[in-house]
């Protein structure tokens, strides 16, 4: 399992929408319908992970769009959620050109979903873009701690679905990060993905990273550099700090 939720904490959580709908909502924005708002909240929920649909969030809550807009950015300003954006670059393919929308807690997150026990968390139908939530939270929060902005990270999709998770802008290069949650051991990562990037990017495998929902483990393939989510931070300072490919021979000598 790649994290758990805590049970206990849904009392907690649910106190705290409560408290945050009710008092920091309503200073931001006059709404008068907070229990709309908390239902706004749920079907952002449903969406973690894909791309926003204002639209669609808007009807399924019986609201305007415009309503959904304003909502949306007042959930921002209160560090609710986040986009993130497509890169600007196509690599030669048309591409979509929406962001994504993510949490910035997830154990939030699973509580809007009502998940209430760990062991519901692995057969959930989120349960991919739970992971790569949590996972992307880790890279957002390393930026943080150094003092740095976040707003280099992006992820790529041509309008046929292929896709990298999170491309990171950083020292002048750019790394290609692929989540995989659902590959528990090394025989189930699927590559395809990565050596469609590099292909069209021109990128190698120094600059292509795989975190899978296994256990530790870091290597170098023909195609990317391998890591468990439990290294994922690790991965991350070594994106920022210093060249991957260095990072990774000094791990090397270390395991």
């Amino acid at each position: 399992m790649l994290f758990r939720v805590v049970p206990t904490s849904n009392h907690q959580f649910s106190q705290y929408i409560h408290s945050y709908i009710e008092q920091d909502v309503l200073q931001l924005k006059s709404i008068e319908d907070t229990s709309t708002f908390l239902l706004f909240m749920k079907e952002c929920a449903k969406r973690v992970g894909q791309l926003l649909n204002l639209a669609a969030i808007a009807k399924a809550c019986g609201i305007a769009a415009n309503t959904a807009k304003a909502w949306l950015e007042v959930l921002e300003k209160g560090y609710m959620v986040y986009r993130l954006p497509p890169h600007p670059e196509s690599f030669g393919k048309r591409v979509v050109k929406v962001p994504k929308l993510y949490f910035y807690d997830t154990g939030l997150l699973c509580y809007l979903l009502e998940i209430k026990e760990a062991n519901e968390l692995d057969q959930h139908e989120a349960f991919k873009m739970i992971a790569e939530n949590y996972l992307l939270n880790e890279i957002v929060k390393s930026f943080y701690h150094r003092g740095e902005s976040a707003s280099s990270l992006y992820f790529w999709r041509d309008l046929r679905g292929k896709e990298v998770d999170c491309l990171i802008e950083h020292g002048g290069k750019l790394r290609a990060i692929d989540f995989q949650p659902f590959s528990t051991t090394e025989l189930e990562i699927d590559f395809r993905g990565m050596e469609h990037w590099q292909k069209l990017s021109k990128y190698s495998m120094f600059d292509s990273v795989i975190v899978y929902g296994g256990k530790a483990v870091n290597r170098q393939t023909n195609s990317s550099m391998v890591f468990s989510w439990q290294d994922a931070l690790s991965v991350t300072n070594g994106i920022l700090i210093r060249d991957l490919a260095k990072f990774y021979k000094d791990l090397k000598k270390k395991i």
